[in-house]
């Protein structure tokens, strides 16, 4: 069954922002340069063992290799010198964020001089290291020819073709194409997310075990029916070999992906998709989500616990006299929003039940839309005034607050025309159902009033305020929950669009199965491959345990809680084996985040869950998540070069 809890998970992941590029690129060159040390080093070494290098390498390697020491020097230095600001460092103080003794630990950074300047050190040591051991590899890049790379490229494509291995896999994977309502029953709301997940798990599992088996097969078959010695002996340079393998492999999966999401999409149109399917997944809205206060009449608090288990939600008490109330607040809107005439709201929100409640009657909740004018109290929605002359213009204009009329409707005019002249909008008695969707008209004027009202020094643009009308009954709200929707774009691009975290997830795997076979046998290339893809689907994991934020600790904690027979929350007793299995964890700790920097963030290319909940995928996201593809493909393809050029072959 469809889990929404855990697709609003994973859509409230935090996006990458396009602002923060730089800083993504410096954290690029810090892990990528930690390698690109080591491989200098070794670079240096054999270069002086061996004064020869395989074919024609020798002149690539006596023109740089100056410039190669030079690099690897200043890096060297650039390293020695964040060594030393590193130890000139003040004591990191650590705090405990277990809750009240328990085992997590959260490092607490505090910014020094000394941790700027390792900071800057590690950059230009990483920078230099890159430059590095990659000048060979660009001075030989220039070399390259399209020409050739796309003869190679038609080659594996055809290969591939030819394979009976890509075919058994996507006669298995036609399978799973077909809408799940055509096999086992679904609520209707469900109907699209349900194909969506299980279309996209398909595709993913199959696309990854059959492309990557592919290209580990390629080069080396090629050694082993030594049909790679008459490439070798023509004017062509191995990488354009690597780089044929990669696009021809890759073009394949592009036809076969394109073609395949169409099937998919026209199966799910002629499905006669339901109503309430259409409005929870037909579409690709673009959310604008404010940030998330709860409150009482004592000011703000953290919301009410009710048990969970998984405490995503907190909730706020129902009831006429309670103060509790769920306040979104937005200190920025869109300026597009300021010129529509109305601007859909939507929310789904928990519900926790003490009692039955009232016969014949579901939990209610209103809604009050707030701006700055209007915000004197916290809790109260609106001061006493100004409360009175909007009722009063309510009562003139015969509007009811309780209805929510569509924009074509004839009062929709009058409601427009209230909203711009007070800046203020509620909404009561809405009935609700646990984690269904709502959609709400708010009027386009309270928006326009919002954003062209003079700004008031820390108060926010908007609030919504939400209260929980039930007695007796808990509303359980996230800060997911209710957006304002500020546009929408059709399914069917959005569909496209979440192929493309398939097609980058295809091409990360393809990379590294084709850069392990210029040096592995082809089925231990795939083997390794594909543990490195399914390490990189663990990795949000790996760095709770890198970091030190896993309730129960590490892994010796862990292991010792569970011969103890301890819980997870309270500290272990200061014994000697305790004190060995933390201080083991600490020194592992260091090792995960070296391993962090080695294994892919394959979660930040899955998109599924957009689609499935009907929300746009940002391209600014798609973008970012390219370029962190190819930051992580680029050290590979590096390490490609050298291998395939350490292998005793027949050169030109």
């Amino acid at each position: 069954m469809f889990d929404p809890l855990f697709a609003i998970l994973e859509i409230e992941r935090e996006p990458l922002k396009l602002a923060e590029l730089a800083s993504y690129l410096k954290s690029w060159v810090q892990d990528a340069g930690g390698f690109a040390i080591a491989g200098l080093v070794l670079y240096v070494v054999f270069a002086f063992r061996k004064a020869d290098s395989i074919g024609g390498s020798d002149q690539t390697q006596a023109k740089t290799m100056p410039a190669v020491l030079m690099l690897f020097v200043l890096s060297l230095a650039a390293f020695v010198g964040a060594g030393v600001f590193a130890s000139l460092e003040p004591p990191t103080p650590v705090v405990d964020s277990g809750g009240g003794g328990g085992p997590v630990k959260k490092v607490e950074k505090i910014r020094t001089a000394e941790g700027d300047y390792k900071d800057y050190c590690l950059t230009a040591g990483g920078a230099l290291a890159i430059l590095g051991i990659g000048l060979p590899f660009f001075v030989d890049l220039l070399r390259v020819r399209g020409r050739r790379i796309m003869a190679i490229a038609r080659l594996s494509f055809k290969e591939a073709v030819r394979r009976r291995i890509l075919w058994v896999f996507l006669a298995f994977l036609l399978l799973f194409l077909f809408p799940s309502k055509w096999f086992f029953e679904v609520k209707k709301e469900d109907e699209v997310r349900q194909t969506v997940a299980i279309v996209d798990f398909a595709m993913n599992a199959v696309f990854l075990v059959s492309f990557s088996m592919l290209a580990a097969l390629g080069i080396p078959t090629d050694l082993k029916n030594q049909t790679i010695h008459t490439v070798v002996t023509k004017p062509v340079q191995r990488f354009e070999i690597v780089l044929g393998r990669f696009l021809g492999c890759m073009g394949l999966a592009t036809i076969v992906l394109i073609v395949l999401r169409s099937l998919s999409l026209v199966l799910i149109l002629a499905g006669n998709v339901s109503p309430e399917a259409k409005f929870e997944s037909f579409q690709a809205r673009d959310p604008v989500y404010g940030e998330l206060q709860y409150r009482n009449r004592r000011g703000q608090f953290e919301g009410d616990s009710v048990g969970r288990e998984w405490e995503y939600r907190r909730y706020i008490a129902g009831g006429q006299g309670v103060s509790h109330r769920a306040v979104f607040i937005y200190p920025e809107l869109p300026a597009s929003l300021a010129a529509a005439e109305s601007v859909p709201v939507e929310f789904a929100f928990d519900i926790f039940r003490t009692t039955k409640g009232e016969e014949g009657k579901g939990v209610q909740v209103s809604l009050f839309f707030v701006t700055p004018d209007w915000t004197e109290d916290p809790i109260k929605e609106a001061p006493d005034i100004k409360k009175k002359d909007y009722d009063d213009e309510l009562r003139r204009l015969g509007l009811n607050p309780n209805r929510n009329p569509a924009p074509g409707d004839p009062e929709w005019k009058k409601w427009n025309e209230l909203a711009e002249k007070f800046g203020y909008f509620e909404l009561k008695g809405r009935e609700i159902a646990d984690y269904h969707t709502i959609a709400i008209n708010v009027p386009g004027g309270l928006f326009k009033y919002a954003i062209n009202a003079k700004p008031h020094a820390s108060l926010p643009k908007l609030e919504v305020r939400v209260k929980c009308e039930s007695r007796t009954q808990f509303l359980g709200v996230a800060k997911r929950d209710l957006y304002l929707v500020a546009g929408n774009s059709p399914f069917w691009w959005n569909f496209y669009k979440g192929a493309f975290g398939l097609w980058m997830t295809t091409c990360l795997t393809v990379g590294l199965a084709v850069t392990l076979s210029t040096y592995l046998t082809g089925i231990v290339s795939w083997l390794t491959s594909m543990g490195i893809v399914l390490l990189g689907s663990f990795r949000p994991f790996i760095r709770e345990v890198a970091e030190g934020n896993v309730v129960g600790g590490g892994p010796s904690e862990a292991a010792m809680r569970l011969v103890t027979n301890s819980n997870l929350i309270s500290p272990l007793d200061n014994t000697p084996g305790a004190q060995v299995a933390q201080t083991f964890d600490v020194g592992a700790q260091w090792l995960y985040r070296r391993i962090i920097n080695l294994i892919p963030d394959v979660s930040g290319f899955d998109w599924s869950n957009y689609v499935a909940e009907g929300f746009n995928i940002p391209g600014v996201e798609l973008l970012l998540a390219f370029l962190a593809l190819a930051g992580y493909l680029m050290p590979w393809a590096v390490l490609a070069y050298y291998l395939m050029k350490s292998r005793e072959v027949a050169n030109y």
